[in-house]
């Protein structure tokens, strides 16, 4: 291919739809490719944008060259994709990133609606190491959103890649797709957060003394950060807290039998409440919040 080109409105059938994709890193049977495509794209040197709609797909994508991230988005129809030997169900909203290690068969035997990035600029360290080579996830609706429609508005315009304004969409391009990656992360290092805090407020729940500053020190974060990973999580540290303490105290009152106020003044200490009445005021909320649900 040429280091710079545009193709525009492309509809192809049968062979010639292979072809195209086979040209653009798809290992395709003669048996699994799609009957019908439409595409758009744009390449410049180690950058690459593109839209495609296919009838049908199945195949591999074959290794990228050195140094270049892709990311796919998916915008319409449903698909079963496997990465590294793990398989994932795609659909609209979703996305795929992988590097030129990452080993990818994908299979939609609907109609498919794709948008790609290829590109140099997109470094891979905005993805974390545990992810591996690829990965299927789901962005931030909103970053999704913005870089669907920069890649759409310029493979929609007449701007070729050979013109001087190309190279400043490029890096617009390329900032909407490390946000989108960096989102990504971020989204799930506040649920490892949420998860790690959990574990603490889960395994401590009986201990009336213990306090979210504790928790924070723990994880050697601020108590902000804690309280924010609880706030995305749509509760907060003190409700799973209490709700946990709740939980407790119903086990220990589940023998059958009236307790004494001895035994209930024991069971709130157990529990982890500071007196009864805080036991006693704790159910009434969670009575309040079943009814709401």
């Amino acid at each position: 291919m040429n280091a710079s080109s545009s193709e525009r409105r492309i509809a192809l059938t049968g062979p010639s739809a292979r072809e195209w994709l086979r040209r653009r890193g798809w290992s395709l049977s003669e048996e699994t490719g799609p009957q019908q495509l439409y595409a758009d794209e744009i390449r410049r040197h180690d950058f690459v944008i593109r839209r495609q709609w296919t009838s049908t797909i199945s195949g591999r994508w074959t290794a990228l060259d050195p140094d270049i991230t892709q990311v796919t988005l998916v915008i319409e129809g449903d698909a079963r994709v496997e990465i590294g030997g793990k398989e994932s169900r795609l659909h609209g909203g979703y996305a795929i990133w992988r590097d030129r290690r990452a080993k990818v068969s994908l299979e939609s035997p609907t109609p498919l609606a794709l948008m790609q990035i290829e590109s140099a600029g997109v470094p891979r360290d905005f993805i974390s190491a545990e992810r591996g080579d690829g990965a299927v996830f789901e962005p931030l609706p909103a970053l999704r959103e913005m870089l669907a429609g920069q890649i759409s508005a310029t493979l929609n315009s007449e701007i070729e890649p050979s013109m001087n304004e190309f190279a400043y969409l490029q890096g617009s391009i390329e900032y909407a797709t490390m946000a989108l990656l960096l989102g990504v992360e971020k989204k799930a290092r506040g649920r490892d957060l949420y998860h790690r805090a959990a574990d603490i407020l889960i395994t401590r729940a009986s201990d009336p003394e213990l306090t979210l500053d504790e928790v924070a020190e723990e994880l050697r974060i601020s108590k902000s950060h804690v309280q924010r990973a609880f706030r995305n999580a749509g509760t907060t540290p003190l409700t799973f807290l209490e709700r946990r303490r709740v939980t407790i105290a119903r086990t220990l009152l589940e023998d059958g039998t009236s307790p004494t106020s001895e035994e209930v003044d024991s069971v709130a200490r157990r529990a982890g409440f500071s007196s009864t009445r805080m036991m006693k005021d704790a159910f009434r909320r969670e009575a309040a919040r079943a009814r709401k649900d």
